[in-house]
């Protein structure tokens, strides 16, 4: 089936974006060998406070329940990724600097981006900033001390998860 659907896009350069990546990618990373794909990747990081308002509009999650999930799944990400050539970047990023994160991804894979391109970002899906989190959470000060550490250093990611796994 995946083979069938990716003939129509034979010798042209795609990609897809899933937060579920960060947890089935050695599956595909299976899957993109067998077909005798390149693949590359890009790993987009989020402030973990956004990504717990996000879930708690979309499905109700608690603040803590939702920091959490980002912790496992930026834990994935790095462990998945592996030794695998890597482009990260702050989801602020390709809001507030479109263009030098998308040139920034076109050189490290020498990929032909056109600067049109950087127009199709939509900026009013950024919309659950920090707003409405809860100040005296117990464990606000050490999650943002995780994720300005994860920012400054991604191949430092994974022992900086296990120092701070006791948080949760």
């Amino acid at each position: 089936l995946i083979e069938h659907k990716l003939a129509s896009f034979s010798g042209r350069k795609i990609g897809f974006k899933d937060p579920r990546l960060c947890i089935t990618l050695d599956f595909w990373k299976i899957v993109f060998k067998r077909l005798n794909l390149k693949i590359h990747f890009h790993h987009i990081y989020r402030d973990p406070f956004e990504v717990a308002l996000s879930l708690r509009k979309m499905y109700g999650f608690s603040i803590d329940t939702g920091i959490c999930n980002w912790l496992h799944y930026n834990l994935m990400a790095r462990k998945n990724i592996g030794k695998h050539e890597c482009v990260i970047f702050d989801h602020k990023d390709m809001i507030y600097e479109a263009e030098i994160t998308v040139e920034k991804i076109a050189k490290k894979f020498d990929l032909d981006v056109q600067k049109s391109t950087v127009g199709l970002i939509d900026l009013s899906l950024f919309h659950n900033r920090e707003v409405g989190v809860d100040n005296t959470l117990p464990f606000r000060k050490d999650v943002e001390i995780l994720y300005l550490k994860y920012k400054k250093s991604f191949d430092d990611a994974e022992a900086l998860f296990k120092r701070y796994e006791d948080i949760f």
